[in-house]
């Protein structure tokens, strides 16, 4: 089974003998085998040539590249990813129907509503879902959903001082975040975000045309919309589970003025803490068969792209656990 690879050092990528060599800044060199890769994830800085993205292509592995302190900055995507005009034209139709952009729209939003109410739900803390269910569905447009979500993403926010048994949120900040729990959300929704854009190209979905958020130019504004499940199921979790054990601890932080990011140490640790949870299998019972969080992701993809095709009225995932 082909897995994701965090590259961390600085330094250059090259093919060599039909594998990945990286050769790090102090000329250390790591052989990466291309048939156990199915992406690259980039936290540093590295050199690379045509002739490297153009051997990516070939061999369909995806690169991610994020900056020094964790943001997203853009993606190689390889030839083979999927691609279907008639799709692609349902899809904008989707987009340019205000009833069925708004029902879409409506389901992402009720997805991760449900998220955040479970995760409170686990602290013992009242999160007035059915009532904030109410004003979602009584919603006339989008920009009345965006303002549900973001009142009750405000009520999970002020409870994460309960549900944390270290460190102080107070309010979400970003660009930059200014404190530990913000840290982390940013890089973890950064990786969610990737991961969701993966799941999308292999579908026959436009990733830059969304119904929650607004299409605009140079952003994959699908995986924002398809993300906002997840985020709350697996990227949330993963950070109550890394602050209240103790697996991330001061030491794994670097601060500057009011600025602060995981260092390498931190990064990996939390990688490695999400790959566990993506990996991690349990029993769906609508396919009848045990999956992994990750295959979720492409699961819930293939479900918009059968609603966008009249095949399957979409309902956004709701997970119990």
């Amino acid at each position: 089974m082909k897995k994701d690879y965090y590259i961390f050092t600085s330094g250059e990528l090259k093919q060599q003998n039909y594998n990945l060599v990286l050769i790090g800044t102090d000329g250390t060199k790591k052989v990466i085998p291309i048939e156990s890769i199915s992406n690259l994830f980039v936290y540093s800085v590295l050199h690379l040539n045509t002739t490297l993205f153009e051997y990516l292509g070939q061999i369909d592995i995806n690169i991610h590249f994020f900056d020094y302190y964790s943001n997203y900055k853009g993606s190689f995507i390889s030839k083979n990813a999927q691609h279907s005009g008639n799709t692609h034209v349902k899809q904008a139709q989707c987009y340019l129907d205000d009833n069925k952009r708004l029902y879409l729209a409506k389901e992402f939003v009720r997805g991760a509503m449900f998220g955040i109410h479970k995760n409170m739900q686990d602290y013992n803390i009242v999160s007035q879902y059915d009532e904030y269910i109410k004003k979602l569905d009584s919603c006339s447009n989008v920009s009345e959903v965006m303002g549900v979500e973001g009142t009750f993403r405000k009520k999970y926010y002020d409870a994460f001082d309960y549900m944390f048994n270290r460190y102080k949120f107070e309010k979400r900040t970003k660009q930059p975040p200014k404190n530990e729990i913000n840290a982390l959300i940013s890089f973890g929704n950064s990786m969610m975000y990737s991961y969701c854009l993966n799941a999308i190209k292999q579908t026959y979905l436009n990733s830059t045309i969304s119904f929650l958020h607004e299409a605009g130019d140079r952003r994959h504004s699908l995986c924002l919309d398809i993300s906002e499940i997840f985020k709350v199921n697996i990227v949330d979790k993963v950070i109550l589970k890394v602050i209240n054990k103790n697996i991330i601890k001061d030491e794994h932080f670097n601060k500057e003025d009011t600025f602060c990011y995981l260092n390498d140490k931190g990064r990996k640790i939390f990688v490695r803490e999400m790959e566990d949870k993506l990996n991690s299998t349990f029993f769906h019972r609508k396919i009848n068969k045990n999956t992994s969080y990750k295959n979720l992701i492409k699961l819930e993809c293939y479900k918009l792209c059968k609603h966008i095709l009249d095949d399957e009225v979409y309902v956004a995932l709701k997970l119990d656990s």
